[in-house]
């Protein structure tokens, strides 16, 4: 892969970058069962909604990370 060719796709607007990186991850991985992938989608859907609402709270990667550890951990 060229330079030119990353630096060309890391200029993309963010929305495409986004489409782009699905588009990679669905090539690598092309026996996805069609009815999961539905499923998931809907279920993004449906948390992102709920978010929106407050509904529901987020926690950032490394707080997540660290609570997972220490549940392991008992």
């Amino acid at each position: 892969m060229t330079k030119e060719i990353v630096n060309e796709v890391l200029s993309l607007p963010l929305e495409d970058r986004a489409e782009l990186v699905d588009i990679l991850i669905k090539s690598l991985n092309a026996s996805i069962d069609p009815e999961i992938e539905e499923a998931w989608k809907k279920e993004i859907k449906s948390r992102f909604n709920a978010f929106n609402k407050g509904e529901i709270t987020a926690i950032n990667g490394e707080e997540f990370i660290r609570k997972l550890r220490k549940k392991i951990r008992r």
